[in-house]
């Protein structure tokens, strides 16, 4: 088992939670207010809020990020309940790192199946979080709650470290394979 995927696990699912709107807790207030999350991250209740949703960052259409999204979700087994976030929801593509992340930490690290996890990772951070991450952070300035800016520069530092972190680990694989043949 790796320490260190389970540790990369339990960091992007607690983005993913952090992301989604606050639930009411028993007393009747959530965490974070709901009125906070919603200021911050529903346009139509406020015109400064910014989206959590992908497929507004990036310049193909949304069904093209939705299309490359559920292909990526579906490669792993997964798939979409009728009552859940779209795919491009931060939300979402947090949790989907959870997984990968989890898989990560139970797959022998000698194995082709690791080395296709880390790939797959490094993909769908650099190909959609890390866009809609960025996406949201320009705009985090519109954001009155300072839990919400300060989460979204703690997740701006950890997906920069991610990056740096899963293109090392790829590229000593590659460098592995070459010395081994």
């Amino acid at each position: 088992m790796d320490d260190n995927g389970l540790v990369r696990s339990g960091t992007y699912q607690f983005f993913s939670e952090s992301f989604k709107h606050p639930p009411v807790m028993d007393d009747g207030e959530p965490f974070v207010k709901s009125e906070s999350y919603l200021q911050a991250f529903d346009p139509s209740v406020s015109k400064s809020a910014c989206s959590l949703q992908e497929s507004d960052y990036v310049t193909s259409d949304r069904s093209s990020t939705f299309e490359s999204l559920v292909r990526m979700y579906s490669f792993f087994g997964l798939s979409r309940a009728d009552n859940a976030e779209l795919p491009d929801h931060i939300s979402v593509e947090l949790e989907f790192m959870h997984y990968l992340t989890y898989i990560e930490s139970k797959t022998d690290r000698n194995s082709e199946a690791f080395d296709g996890i880390q790939r797959a990772q490094y993909d769908f951070v650099t190909r959609h979080l890390s866009k809609l991450v960025t996406g949201i952070f320009r705009k985090k300035n519109k954001i009155e709650s300072s839990y919400y800016r300060q989460l979204l520069k703690d997740l701006v530092a950890f997906l920069e470290s991610e990056e740096i972190f899963l293109e090392t680990q790829i590229n000593e694989l590659d460098y592995q394979k070459i010395i081994l043949q």
